[in-house]
């Protein structure tokens, strides 16, 4: 059961008896901005690190490894406009220790220390743990970079999202990255403890007695959480925008963004449908029987009402591939799908649901997920509302879809080299 512990954190204890580990996750949400979401990143790598306790990462490493194990990571990504950072604290249940230690409690307190107690020098980071994670920013930054499919999609969503925070990447551009100090980087910490909207899920075989330890924690910071909307969807330009841009790649990259969407169950059943399964729409015409693709695949982000279409393409066929996933695109608004189709993007939802609980980790993020969704729901009512979807709702929603973006990466005229 969630309940408040302080100004917009929420605290959820799930017990599972299932299960021989403790897990502790704790997110922040915050609006992306493309200037302090780079920072805000830094900051949270660095007090995953080390604290005023355990001042640099081998002392801190050392101490949980002696816990048997235990781990304190972190996690960077967005959700729609939201920049999500989320902390995670794995330790053995203490029944499972040789000598039945409390390890749990003492891994919480080292977690509690990162988290209300970083190890400060002059009112910033220590410098040697700042230049460590501020290469590692950059250097995530640069992977973005290179992986010239994932780099296409953030490429078009800079056009199709224009104007909105989602337009920006989890962790900001290169440029701002670079211009982190110590100091910046540690308001942005002060920033996130008093601004972000904090949700915090505990999965264990027992209770953890813990939710006093994070309230008290946060009674001592003024709380003002910013107002967070998970759910914004984006207006479909008046007219379509063309985007081409030239790059050192040998394979031409196509993404074809979409805007419209209705119900989030039947837009999700479409868009598997179309390109998210290896039995898709996509793949087996424009990729197989057209060869057209080195790869086409659909992606559903409901949280802006969007659909992104990516594709990997020789220069000369972008106009023939691009025509070929209208149509495919076409034939799901005439209701062209067999029933074969629809079951097998049902089973793999299906499939994909039940797989929910398998791990604590996973189970802390389904009812994070929940909570952003604003709804109450189990994997299982989920696969019921999907294979309560018809054809002529999948058909309906299809009809909402209209073309938005088009984004083409081409190999530049003077120089092939990466692909």
């Amino acid at each position: 059961m969630r309940e408040l512990i302080a100004n917009g954190v929420g605290f959820s204890p799930i017990i599972d008896e299932k299960f021989t580990t403790n897990t502790i996750q704790v997110s922040f949400a915050i609006l992306l901005d493309e200037e302090n979401s780079p920072l805000n990143a830094l900051a949270a790598s660095i007090i995953a690190s080390n604290n005023s306790k355990y001042k640099t990462l081998a002392e801190l490493s050392s101490k949980l490894s002696a816990l048997y194990g235990a781990s304190l990571n972190v996690s960077v990504s967005k959700r729609g406009d939201v920049q999500l950072i989320t902390f995670y604290l794995s330790t053995i249940e203490d029944k499972f220790t040789f000598n039945g230690e409390n390890i749990t409690k003492e891994a919480i307190e080292i977690f509690l220390t990162c988290l209300f107690e970083p190890y400060i020098v002059d009112n910033g980071f220590e410098q040697e743990i700042f230049n460590f994670r501020k290469k590692d920013i950059l250097d995530t930054i640069e992977s973005e970079i290179n992986n010239k499919r994932a780099y296409a999609i953030m490429q078009a969503s800079r056009t199709v999202f224009k104007n909105e925070p989602c337009s920006f990447s989890a962790y900001g551009s290169k440029e701002n990255a670079q211009k982190a100090t110590p100091a910046n980087a540690y308001e942005a910490y002060k920033n996130l403890l008093k601004n972000a909207v904090i949700e915090i899920h505990t999965v264990s075989p027992k209770p953890l007695g813990v939710k006093e330890l994070f309230q008290k924690g946060f009674s001592e910071i003024e709380r003002t959480p910013q107002n967070i909307s998970y759910h914004t969807p984006s207006l479909l330009k008046s007219e379509t925008a063309e985007i081409t841009e030239e790059l050192d790649v040998l394979q031409a990259k196509m993404v074809l963004g979409f805007k419209g969407g209705l119900d989030r169950y039947s837009t999700k059943l479409f868009s598997t449908i179309l390109g998210e399964i290896p039995s898709a729409k996509l793949f087996t015409n424009v990729r197989e029987k057209l060869s057209l693709c080195y790869y086409c695949a659909s992606g559903y982000q409901d949280t802006k009402n969007a659909i992104m279409v990516d594709s990997g393409v020789e220069t000369p066929n972008l106009d023939k591939a691009k025509t070929a996933i209208l149509e495919q695109i076409d034939e799901i608004k005439k209701a062209n799908i067999t029933s074969d189709e629809i079951s097998n993007a049902k089973l793999a939802l299906e499939n994909s649901l039940k797989g929910v609980f398998d791990t604590p980790s996973a189970i802390a993020s389904w009812h994070l997920k929940c909570l952003q969704n604003g709804e109450t729901i189990t994997p299982e009512q989920s696969i019921e509302k999907y294979n309560a979807v018809t054809l002529d709702d999948i058909v309906k929603v299809a009809n909402t879809f209209v073309l938005d973006t088009v984004y083409i990466m081409k190999p530049a005229t003077d120089r092939k080299v990466n692909s």
